[in-house]
């Protein structure tokens, strides 16, 4: 049988995220971190996936072979992440463009008597600055099939002959 096999599935999603909301929190005590900001967030995500024919004939190699199936689901979340500002780890931004030293235009050579122009000094690197870091988050979500039941309950006392 050399018929081929095409598998066409449309897919589709939209996310929503925010508004957010923030909280700064100073702690100048803290050896860690002296700054810390905790934001939180909703989320929601709609998701669209066409029912796929004949899934029985797809040869499973990777995650993308077995598809879920038709789907048409609205997963809404609550998220919060914690920040904190911590030095040196972000690299430091290249200095000021007057530092740098670009080459001169095609211009005639100075005259006798005439001095060069001095070449550009490049300024000290500042000290290393405070950058944010994700240091926890945390989710939770709850996901609504707009199919019907995500999955169905079966009643285990008829299997244990109860």
């Amino acid at each position: 049988m050399n018929d081929d096999f095409v598998r066409r599935i449309l897919q589709g999603s939209m996310e929503i995220n925010g508004p957010k909301f923030s909280r700064i929190f100073e702690r100048p005590n803290s050896s860690f971190s002296t700054l810390y900001k905790n934001t939180i967030e909703p989320r929601i995500v709609y998701l669209y996936q066409s029912k796929a024919e004949d899934p029985q004939q797809v040869i499973q190699f990777d995650e993308k072979d077995a598809e879920a199936g038709n789907q048409n689901s609205i997963q809404y979340s609550l998220v919060t992440r914690l920040f904190a500002k911590r030095p040196g780890v972000t690299p430091p931004l290249p200095q000021s463009m007057d530092a740098l030293t670009f080459p001169q235009k095609h211009t005639a050579p100075p005259e006798e008597g005439q001095d060069l122009p001095a070449p550009a000094e490049a300024k000290a690197p500042e000290a290393a600055s405070l950058s944010p870091v994700e240091i926890a988050s945390f989710q939770v979500s709850q996901v609504y099939s707009l199919l019907g039941p995500l999955s169905r309950r079966t009643d285990c006392s008829n299997l244990l002959g109860v």
